[in-house]
């Protein structure tokens, strides 16, 4: 057994900043404020729905993805804040500042950059 070692991750080994927990209610707001992804409710209890452009579920190129809270639903964990940054390409360092803006700072954007900005 001791031969087949497990998979890693990709986020282990490489050097990166830890990802706090935080409350789902902030979670949401920065992903809305910040980086323009929408949440809506699950209808399984506990679980929200993340989702990117373009928004609506029939579009082909739709990005969504349902995490689970922790703390009757109110807390969202690292690992799952980790899952949604993966699936819509978020920069952990991008995240962590938005973070940081928003936490600690108290700053919120006018509006969400432009996709076009996130790409380039």
């Amino acid at each position: 057994m001791a031969d087949n070692p497990q998979p890693q991750l990709p986020f282990l080994g490489q050097p990166h900043e830890q990802i706090p927990e935080i409350e789902l209610s902030d979670f949401i707001k920065i992903m809305k404020s910040y980086f323009g992804i929408g949440c809506e409710p699950s209808e399984k209890e506990y679980m929200v729905r993340f989702v990117g452009e373009p928004y609506t579920e029939e579009a082909e190129k739709c990005r969504a993805l349902t995490v689970t809270a922790h703390n009757r639903g109110t807390k969202l964990c690292p690992h799952h804040i980790w899952l949604v940054l993966e699936k819509f390409k978020i920069p952990e360092k991008a995240y962590l500042e938005a973070y940081e803006l928003a936490t600690v700072k108290r700053v919120t954007p006018i509006r969400p950059p432009d996709s076009k900005e996130k790409e380039g």
